[in-house]
């Protein structure tokens, strides 16, 4: 992973990640938030661009491994109160983000942008409140199937793999280049008619918010690298970056 919070072997706690820029990761090309982490904060960040067909043993040649963010849990023990405001989700295909088992977690006014399936997981609470969904070209260009989902049921493997219902809160957030699609069956079941937890922040509203975070998401000292990926969002640009086929250096995996 580009950046961990683990919390696997002890519980942590009162963290703030702030202007943080997390690229590149052969498992999750931005965030993992692993296990007993309370009161997280994770702000004005720019998380993503995971490689989607590198040499991780996660990857294949079909669907690839381009990850954003992971808040999950595989102890029993999952994160609590962890909030993630006004930040951008980029050009990673899966997890923007995932969540297993976290309670009161708040994903407000973030951008997510250019991926093939949005936010997705089995939270025991979470709300989703004033965050723009942006579709972009890499999915295509790549192969991949499109989600227009706002929200998508998925259970874990180990922990939390039976539904939990009523754990999503979904208010506020709105859709570039697509119309969200309805949901149906669990992704209907899992949907509250309010906050499970009261909300952390107070959103701008999603478009107040996605002018903020394309002005301040990222380090204070803007590499092109930043520019590069701000400009993508603006433009509607931008591919899965690989790894494979690339000339060195490029990252890789190992």
């Amino acid at each position: 992973d580009a950046l961990t919070v683990n919390g696997n072997s002890a519980c942590i706690d009162h963290i703030v990640l702030n202007h943080v820029e997390g690229l590149w990761g052969p498992d999750v090309g931005g965030l993992a938030v692993l296990g007993c982490v309370h009161d997280l904060t994770v702000q004005y960040s720019i998380l993503g661009e995971g490689l989607l067909r590198s040499r991780h043993p996660g990857s294949s040649a079909s669907n690839g491994h381009a990850m954003a963010l992971n808040i999950a849990d595989n102890y029993g023990q999952p994160a609590n109160r962890v909030t993630v405001y006004g930040n951008l989700l980029t050009t990673a295909a899966e997890r923007n983000p995932r969540l297993v088992g976290a309670t009161c977690t708040d994903l407000i006014d973030n951008v997510i942008y250019n991926y093939a399936e949005g936010p997705s997981g089995n939270p025991s609470s979470a709300n989703l409140i004033g965050n723009t969904y942006q579709r972009g070209p890499a999915p295509a260009a790549a192969g991949l199937a499109f989600s227009a989902l706002e929200w998508r049921y998925a259970k874990d493997v180990d922990f939390f793999h039976t539904l939990l219902p009523s754990s999503t809160w979904t208010a506020g957030n709105r859709a570039l280049g697509f119309a969200f699609a309805t949901p149906t069956g669990d992704d209907l079941a899992v949907r509250r008619a309010g906050p499970a937890c009261p909300p952390s922040v107070a959103s701008q509203g999603a478009a107040t918010a996605y002018a903020m975070v394309l002005s301040l998401a990222g380090p204070a000292i803007r590499s092109d690298q930043t520019a590069r990926l701000l400009g993508n969002v603006a433009r509607g640009a931008g591919t899965y970056y690989s790894g494979a086929r690339r000339a060195d250096p490029r990252p890789s995996w190992p």
